[in-house]
């Protein structure tokens, strides 16, 4: 019978009591296995020396997780390395903040043919997969080098830019082009689907029908999945959530919400100060602790620049460029209704909007 088997970088398993950390993209995986029983598969967040190594299977609820660890070199290269340092940047449009080394890409590379072997071992031929976001990008190549012909989704949690930023990666050629070994790539929004099409067919020389590209026989889609949820946090949530919701977003922030109230925001830079020093001599298990004992009410914003539902789209606009925020609070009667991103701001003002920035 076929399963749903979901694949991220990181896994939210439940405690004994079923409880789990919550997380931007828990809440869209628990409800893509509410229906049917399946699998989540991905890393478990644990670093150890390479012989120490485990593959976890875990069953809660009809959901089976299957978590590995990672080697420190590996967790090095892929996930602060290549994954952070060059991809996030660059899918970002910050050029200029990506730290590149043949030995980040490697690793990178690596670690995800690591993950397509683990689930090599697990896998039917029905079953449809569904991988997510950055650190994931070529699981579905690596997959069918092994044989794989299972129908493999792909939905990016970030922007992705035009061709013209995105031939600035360190090779590029080999990296994007690795998508079209999914069957369907989504995005959050028509441009960045627009992004990646135009992509192929300029560098590839690949040409496509509404979205859909011919490849060997088969037919990748390309199609855009805006989220329109807004992502908030209780108070006394702790950092280590704050920081996963913002990489599951691709937010530089998050609302702190209660009782659907707006009371603060906490961001990137908060988390950053809250870490302990590098120069400390603790593991990464003990940064980890430290940031869930801090709850993000200690160190939220209080007053962050907000807007309302019927403020102009010229005036948000203004508000975004002289703020320097990606994203505006939508609040009304002190309640948190929605967000409104830069990007959602272009789409409209694109559309006929009034012109602001």
């Amino acid at each position: 019978m076929a399963q749903l088997v979901i694949v991220s970088n990181r896994v939210a398993v439940p405690d004994g009591d079923g409880t789990a950390r919550a997380g931007g993209l828990e809440v869209a995986v628990k409800a893509a296995l509410k229906r049917n029983s399946g699998i989540w598969f991905g890393w478990s967040g644990r670093v150890t020396s390479r012989s120490k190594i485990e593959t976890r299977e875990i069953t809660r609820d009809r959901i089976t997780y299957i978590v590995v660890d990672l080697a420190k070199e590996d967790h090095q290269e892929y996930y602060n390395g290549f994954a952070n340092r060059v991809l996030w940047p660059i899918l970002h449009y910050r050029v200029d903040l990506a730290e590149f080394s043949r030995r980040d890409l490697s690793g990178y590379l690596r670690v995800n043919d690591y993950f397509a072997h683990q689930l090599h071992n697990v896998l039917k031929p029905d079953d449809l997969i569904w991988v997510h976001d950055y650190h994931l990008m070529p699981l579905a190549k690596a997959l069918r080098e092994l044989g794989h012909k299972n129908r493999i989704g792909f939905f990016l949690h970030i922007p992705c830019p035009p061709p013209e930023m995105l031939t600035a990666l360190p090779h590029h050629e080999r990296l994007i082009p690795s998508l079209c070994d999914y069957d369907l790539v989504g995005f959050q929004t028509g441009d960045d689907a627009f992004n990646f099409s135009r992509y192929l067919t300029r560098e590839c020389g690949m040409h496509s029908h509404d979205f859909n590209f011919p490849i060997g026989g088969r037919t990748m889609r390309v199609a855009e999945y805006m989220r329109s949820v807004a992502v908030s946090l209780p108070p006394a949530a702790s950092l280590a959530d704050a920081g996963e919701a913002m990489t599951a977003y691709g937010l530089p922030w998050v609302p702190v919400v209660q009782n659907g109230r707006l009371l603060g925001l906490v961001g990137a830079d908060d988390l950053a100060a809250a870490r302990p020093s590098p120069a400390t001599t603790l593991t990464v298990g003990e940064i980890t602790y430290h940031l869930t004992t801090i709850p993000v009410s200690a160190v939220m914003r209080l007053d962050p620049p907000v807007v309302a539902p019927d403020t102009p789209l010229a005036e948000a606009a203004g508000l975004l460029r002289d703020e320097s925020v990606g994203v505006l609070p939508v609040v009304e009667d002190g309640r948190l209704v929605g967000l409104l991103g830069a990007r959602d701001l272009i789409a409209l003002l694109a559309a006929g909007g009034p012109q602001g920035w």
